[in-house]
């Protein structure tokens, strides 16, 4: 069975790169071993490691990305690649596939994926120096380019070759449900509009001047609510933001969620003011659901699988309209559009299949 490693960065449930990597292990591991390097502390609570180890896979808790822990990240590595005979690394992380690829070079792993999960190189500009450096020697390491879009390929790769995989997800759990979203509306006491964001608490998705929105919106219309789902570095500061507010009684603050597919039927509208995204996995599921769906102008025209979807510049009045235009309670969804099927990871699962088989099989050619 050929072995992999995923290097990724949480095993939160709000982050689409995780999802992106879960959504693909849970339809490949009867096929392939992979084990996961992951980029934070020592967590056993998520069900995604749950999900990983009792399918016999194991899961490395490196520490994150810090200075301090970058120094001992070669030693951790070594240890990794010592004892565990890996055919292919596949890499979710820029700034670290150097680290991975050079130890992986060593140790003999011919294959080395570099994946393309955005369009810029950092949220903040002290950090896209580094990435950019970090990011050359990854690509000149790599031996296999994968992108979640084309606009994430083309800026990443630029004229190197790149597959692009979908962001795949199990399409049936995302359909609306009448049912579900009684329950959750009920449960939290929207008796009104309600807006949802899913996604990290970090700078890229543009947090703040959601707020600056919302909070605009509700000076017209107070039967208004906004559901904020996630964690991440900036939660306490976007929370403390918020309850400066005078919308701040009509904001929900979700956390971390286990099954978003319980939450979005109870949702009216997903907006998502990211500052740059590759390919934003909720966007796929919100259409499946059915919702409108609201999106930053930075991020790739390709997010937009139906009619429902609009994209909007990063001015703040641009979105209070575009935001009142979509105020009606939507309880009817529309249909998912057959060309959509195209994300749902029954399909689009065997293409990376068919890419790790390959490209084992030519490294193994290779050598003889």
């Amino acid at each position: 069975m050929i072995k992999i490693l995923y290097v990724i960065g949480t095993l939160d449930y709000c982050n689409g790169i995780t999802s992106y990597a879960m959504n693909y292990y849970n339809m490949l591991y009867n096929e392939f071993q992979i084990d996961f390097a992951v980029h934070e502390y020592e967590n056993k609570s998520s069900e995604y490691y749950n999900t990983i180890v009792s399918h016999g896979s194991k899961v490395f808790f490196m520490g994150p990305a810090s200075k301090k822990n970058l120094i001992l990240l070669p030693k951790k590595i070594k240890n990794i690649f010592k004892v565990n005979d890996y055919d292919i690394v596949h890499c979710h992380l820029l700034n670290l596939s150097p680290f991975y690829f050079f130890q992986a070079k060593r140790y003999g792993i011919k294959n080395r994926i570099l994946h393309s999960h955005a369009t810029k190189y950092a949220e903040k500009k002290s950090r896209v120096f580094r990435n950019k450096v970090l990011g050359f020697f990854g690509k000149r390491m790599s031996t296999c380019n994968i992108a979640c879009s084309k606009k994430a390929g083309d800026f990443l790769f630029k004229h190197d070759k790149y597959f692009v995989i979908n962001n795949g997800i199990v399409a049936e759990k995302y359909y609306f449900n009448t049912e579900k979203r009684k329950n959750y509306r009920s449960s939290r006491g929207l008796n009104g509009f309600v807006i949802g964001h899913i996604g990290r608490f970090s700078e890229q998705k543009n947090h703040l001047f959601l707020l600056k929105v919302f909070n605009a919106i509700y000076q017209k219309k107070n039967d208004i609510f906004l559901v904020l789902v996630g964690s991440g570095p900036l939660f306490d500061a976007v929370m403390s933001y918020a309850k400066k507010l005078e919308c701040f009684n009509n904001i929900i603050f979700e956390g971390e969620v286990k099954n978003i597919n319980d939450i979005l039927s109870g949702f009216d509208l997903i907006v998502l003011p990211s500052l740059f995204e590759g390919f934003p996995v909720v966007s796929v599921e919100a259409q499946f659901n059915g919702l409108p769906v609201l999106m930053s102008s930075e991020i790739t025209k390709e997010c937009k699988l139906n009619s429902n979807v609009n994209f909007i510049d990063l001015d703040e009045n641009k979105w209070i309209d575009a935001i009142l235009k979509n105020c009606v309670n939507n309880e009817k969804r529309c249909e998912p559009s057959e060309n959509m099927y195209e994300y749902d990871i029954k399909s689009c699962y065997k293409e990376l299949s068919n890419i790790y088989k390959t490209i084992y099989l030519n490294s193994k050619s290779k050598i003889k």
